[in-house]
């Protein structure tokens, strides 16, 4: 009903009233599930609570607005903003966290929480068994292949998301930290189609999508060694800000190469449309292929 309600209000150009439809709605949960542990803070903020029945409710309701909350925040204040930085930090770790320890009263509303126990998935286990080419063994086998890739592209595309805005934000980060983002950023270049797409339908849609994460390995790359090169206190730490640049050019422009031709073939597509049509319609790959372009030419320019 809340997701209802805040689609409506999107369609009739209130954005930021839907926003504070579902913010006030996973407010009113916390509430209701007793999260808040600081009595005074929940004191202040919660009018009731917990209550007894909402144990009874499935985390995937939960998840599901805050899904939506996460597209609307997009709109509205953008990858830079702080605040939706922080919002995807908690989204994307509650969904990883709900993907590996699905909850036993949820088996019957999600297709992650089919199983207890060790039936759920991360991305770095997944990546392991995909590289090993091994079946899963444990209890997340019964999850099937299918659904397993639902939810690995789910929380792929969080990571993805979240990284991006991250770049935004690596002034301060400590040098580990650092070294943290580019790890993760390098794992999501590291799945193969195969590994994706079990299914075998829209293949292209998967290398493309690869492709993208490539992109944003490399420009967040990039902007890590130039952190860490400013910040280098040895010759190590200098040749390694290096060593991780020479890599993110490698990946920022593999990505580019590719995911131009999906969006240059779009573009071919999008040309027949009538004007009124094309008006609200562009490659999903223009933004991604865009920020290529210009790290591209920012290293070319910056190339003795």
């Amino acid at each position: 009903m809340t997701i209802a309600l805040a689609n409506l209000l999107v369609a009739h150009g209130s954005s930021d009233e839907a926003i504070d439809v579902i913010t006030q709605w996973l407010n009113q949960w916390r509430c209701a599930r007793g999260e808040d542990t600081d009595r005074k803070e929940r004191a202040a903020k919660c009018k009731f609570g917990p209550l007894a029945v909402a144990s009874r409710l499935p985390e995937w309701f939960r998840i599901r607005a805050e899904f939506e909350l996460n597209v609307l925040l997009y709109g509205q204040a953008g990858e830079e903003n702080i605040t939706y930085r922080d919002f995807l930090r908690d989204h994307a770790a509650h969904f990883a966290d709900y993907a590996a320890h699905p909850h036993k009263d949820d088996r019957r509303e999600s297709p992650a929480a089919k199983v207890q126990g060790s039936g759920g998935i991360s991305i770095r286990e997944e990546l392991t068994r995909c590289q090993d080419r091994k079946p899963p063994t444990d209890g997340s086998a019964a999850l099937g292949p299918d659904i397993r890739a639902i939810m690995l592209r789910s929380l792929l595309q969080n990571e993805n998301t979240l990284l991006r805005s991250e770049l935004h934000f690596l002034a301060g980060s400590a040098w580990t930290e650092l070294e943290n983002l580019h790890e993760r950023g390098l794992v999501l270049t590291r799945f193969s189609v195969g590994c994706l797409n079990p299914e075998g339908d829209d293949s292209k849609v998967w290398e493309a999508q690869l492709a993208n994460y490539k992109i944003t390995s490399g420009i967040l790359s990039l902007a890590i060694a130039d952190r860490l090169g400013t910040t280098a206190a040895s010759v190590d730490e200098r040749n390694r800000a290096e060593e991780i640049k020479t890599e993110a050019k490698q990946q920022l422009r593999a990505g580019y190469r590719l995911l131009k031709v999906f969006r240059d073939a779009d573009r071919k597509e999008l040309a027949l449309l009538p004007w009124s049509e094309r008006v609200f319609n562009v490659s999903q790959w223009e933004e991604a292929c865009s920020l290529a372009e210009r790290a591209i030419h920012q290293l070319n320019e910056a190339s003795p």
